[in-house]
């Protein structure tokens, strides 16, 4: 049958090859494992699944879905996966999956009552489980009609015209929909792939799909705003964004990327605005702690900036650039015994580059280690030209 993101094997292979140049990122394995189910791969999608729960335990979408993917599959090819509880929604949704596999009747009964758009997503889905195919073009006609940008969506994806669900189309989203919006992930690689052959039509409509798999508009508007990027339309990517925390003024990427744009733009003052907000939604997220910590230290509030890179190393203590930004930003406060342990701490990990060697150079040098500072000078000539003096770059 065909598919919302048309032929999975294209999105797999891509898939494959990140996972393969970035083996340590849990999110890559986890959406590698999505396309691999979609498609079919029970035993590969479980692989990955479980790769990801390796780097990262607590990555709680990944254990959804491996339960999800057992489900799916009715568990051929798939091993025993971990049973303890999944937090609340995640555990809801669990048992609507489970139970819609058995019998999607019992499951619509759970949904008594429901009327947010996800809800109607969830019943059109068991709709067509259950071969009812015009209560569940019923349920999608209700979710199109519940906002404009639905509308919009469904327009876009050819699901729903002028009032009118298309039945083919709707079993092809039920099938890789399977009750489980994070299949949406799958929406911006798709995305990608089409904007790398010049499909710019494509890849909108691969967006839509994921907006019509998860019923997360904000989410649709922080991907449309990363499209718009792409394609140096500015303004667009600005009003996507703004439309993005207009729908959802919680979303920490949405306000995250506007942080981004106002930095790239000068308004250092606007992107610390922004940075400080996704922060304080989100202040156990160590990448957004450390984004905060550039945007003081760009505005020259460098206090600020040394408190922000200490939270995130407190939260990630193996975070290597911001280990390394705050061993820069220490060295110019003049705390240069802290700044060396943190630079030769990035420098055991294997990292090697011309400004590293030479911060160490110069460190080493102001700590009176002459013997340590020209050798670290002697590898930082051998990878770049730099002065004796100061050991930085000419």
């Amino acid at each position: 049958m065909k598919t919302p993101f048309g032929d999975l094997s294209a999105l797999v292979r891509f898939l494959a090859t990140q996972v393969a140049e970035h083996p340590g990122y849990a999110d890559l394995r986890d959406r590698y494992g999505l396309a691999l189910a979609c498609a079919g791969d029970a035993a590969r999608a479980a692989d990955q699944f479980e790769a990801a729960l390796r780097v990262n335990p607590r990555y709680e979408a990944a254990r959804f879905n491996l339960a999800w993917l057992c489900i799916r599959s009715s568990g051929v090819g798939v091993r025993a996966h971990d049973e303890t509880p999944l937090p609340g929604a995640l555990a809801t949704r669990l048992e609507l999956v489970r139970t819609g596999a058995k019998d999607p009747r019992a499951a619509l009964a759970t949904l008594e009552g429901t009327t947010e758009p996800l809800a109607d997503l969830d019943r059109a889905w068991l709709f067509v489980q259950a071969g009812d195919t015009a209560a569940a073009q019923a349920a999608i006609a209700r979710v199109v009609a519940h906002d404009p940008d639905f509308a919009a969506l469904a327009a876009i994806t050819g699901i729903a015209r002028d009032g009118r669900v298309e039945a083919t189309t709707l079993d092809a989203w039920a099938a890789m929909y399977g009750g489980n919006p994070h299949v949406a992930t799958l929406a911006p690689v798709a995305a990608t792939l089409a904007r790398s052959v010049s499909d710019d039509d494509a890849a909108l409509r691969d967006l839509a799909w994921g907006g019509l798999l998860s019923a997360d508009l904000a989410a649709y508007w922080v991907a449309r705003a990363e499209h718009a990027a792409l394609r140096a339309d500015e303004p667009a990517a600005a009003a996507a964004l703004q439309r993005a925390i207009e729908i959802d003024p919680n979303r920490v990427a949405a306000r995250v990327a506007l942080g981004f744009m106002h930095a790239s733009n000068g308004a250092l003052e606007a992107a610390v605005v922004e940075f400080e907000t996704a922060a304080r939604l989100a202040p156990r997220y160590a990448d957004v702690r450390y984004q905060l910590a550039l945007a003081y230290a760009d505005s020259g509030r460098a206090p600020d900036a040394e408190r922000e890179l200490r939270a995130a190393l407190e939260i990630q203590p193996e975070y290597l650039v911001a280990k390394l930004a705050l061993g820069s930003l220490l060295a110019n406060r003049g705390s240069y015994g802290e700044a060396l342990s943190l630079l030769q701490q990035v420098r055991s990990t294997g990292l090697r580059s011309v400004d590293l060697e030479a911060q160490l150079a110069a460190l080493h040098g102001r700590l009176g280690h002459k013997i340590q500072a020209r050798r670290a000078l002697g590898r930082a000539r051998a990878r770049g030209r730099v002065t004796p003096q100061t050991g930085q770059r000419r």
